[in-house]
């Protein structure tokens, strides 16, 4: 109903909530995690199954093959930066960063983040329960393969920084290099554990694609928490 001044009462004006769960940036989000946990789950059904593992030792023995020169030590290093134990580190020592500046919303993004991947790592490693590939170990490596822990980790860690970073005041040109960075160095995370031999091509590929769909599911849930703050008018936390 319209009032005669020509404004909408308050009592029908739409929440914040209810605006978010019909904005388009929510929907994509959505959309992206839906699609991309689908295609991880047929992935994780083949794998579960065995299908995959002719392509994925053709393809690791091709990798071995081009890599066998190299120093064991590039993929450790590379491999150490997104350790459990660096991951965790990292993203509750940004989720206290963001926590003293009050950001908290964003802080809770990285707590959901290093989270989320620990969880799903955990869960799926022992529901799926694949075997790493011993016979093209560079180092030595337990536990199940699928998905690729070091791989799941820095996917969740560059989605929450680079979101904080598109979030903040940089220029734009600073934020599309710092985002090829995070990129670059996810890819350089997933091929270091397929050059070490510790992980299939597809442990991989299946912590890209659940990485992705944890993500854009945090990231959308984020977004509704903060468009219901502001409309009950006690602003956001994450600025």
């Amino acid at each position: 109903m319209v009032s005669r001044t020509g404004t909408v009462p308050a009592r029908t004006a739409p929440s914040g909530f209810r605006r978010a769960l019909f904005a388009p940036l929510f929907a994509a989000l959505i959309l992206v995690s839906v699609l991309f946990s689908v295609v991880f789950a047929l992935l994780a059904e083949e794998v579960h199954e065995s299908a995959t593992l002719p392509t994925d030792q053709r393809v690791l023995r091709a990798v071995d093959n081009r890599t066998a020169s190299w120093p064991v030590s590039i993929g450790a290093d590379i491999g150490f930066v997104a350790s459990e134990v660096g991951i965790v580190v990292l993203g509750v020592a940004l989720a206290g960063w963001h926590t003293i500046r009050r950001r908290w919303l964003d802080a809770l993004l990285f707590l959901g983040a290093v989270g989320g991947y620990g969880v799903l790592t955990l869960l799926m490693k022992h529901l799926i329960q694949r075997q790493r590939p011993i016979a093209f170990f560079r180092i030595p490596e337990s536990g199940y393969g699928f998905p690729s822990g070091h791989t799941l980790g820095a996917t969740c860690l560059a989605f929450a920084l680079g979101f904080a970073l598109w979030r903040g005041g940089a220029s734009r040109g600073l934020k599309v290099l710092c985002t090829v960075a995070l990129l670059l160095g996810v890819i350089a995370i997933a091929m270091s554990r397929l050059i070490l031999g510790v992980h299939y091509p597809t442990d991989v590929l299946g912590s890209l694609l659940l990485g992705t769909a944890w993500m854009s599911a945090l990231i959308a849930l984020r977004y509704a928490a903060e468009w219901w703050l502001v409309g009950r008018g006690k602003g956001t936390g994450g600025r």
